[in-house]
């Protein structure tokens, strides 16, 4: 046995290493997927914005897909229908889909819409092109999650913004599987709660 191999200190450190190697792969892997949910976001809102309507056909889908396919053969992600899901993303995190009122009981500020900064990060805004930018809280809540799960609750809750956003924030706060998530969105933990929170 070495001189190392017997200091409770070297063993000590090595474990304190270990630790902090675990959190900076997680903090990386939480980096990465704010990076690729912003940018799924914003392809969705491309896709919205440039192609309304009929232009959003299925040889349209399927001509995106092959052109970013070739553009970025080393990508992934960019199949028919994960681009359509990331024009649902966009669309159902679209700003002015939801009223303020969502925004601030989704983050657990009181349903007048007040917050410490005087409602500033609920607000909707533009970016200087005059792109539409989701209020904060709800980009910082969105990023959390990882993109299989945002699948599973647009699967699930159809399009009801607030009822996705309280799956966002329970995945969130109880580091929900993506089974997990399926099962509590089909036993309608939305629905109960709400009866919960009304005294019913």
């Amino acid at each position: 046995m070495s001189e190392l191999e017997k200091n409770g200190e070297y063993f000590e450190w090595i474990g304190a290493l270990k630790k902090r190697y675990r959190a900076t792969q997680i903090k990386a892997a939480v980096s990465v997927n704010a990076a690729l949910l912003e940018f799924y976001w914003e392809l969705g809102r491309d896709i919205s914005e440039r192609y309304p309507g009929r232009k959003r056909n299925a040889r349209f889908f399927s001509q995106l897909s092959a052109d970013l396919k070739v553009a970025m053969p080393d990508a992934s992600g960019f199949s028919v229908r994960n681009l359509q899901n990331m024009l649902r993303f966009y669309e159902l995190y679209l700003p002015r889909s939801y009223a303020k009122q969502v925004v601030s009981h989704m983050a657990g500020e009181s349903t007048d819409g007040k917050s410490p900064d005087g409602g500033k990060d609920l607000v909707p805004s533009e970016d200087s092109s005059g792109n539409a930018v989701l209020p904060r809280i709800v980009a910082e809540l969105l990023v959390r999650v990882p993109w299989g799960h945002h699948v599973v609750i647009m699967n699930k809750c159809k399009g009801d913004v607030a009822k996705a956003l309280f799956y966002v924030r329970k995945t969130v706060e109880n580091g929900w599987s993506r089974n997990v998530l399926g099962i509590e969105i089909d036993g309608d933990l939305y629905g109960r709660a709400g009866k919960r929170e009304n005294g019913e």
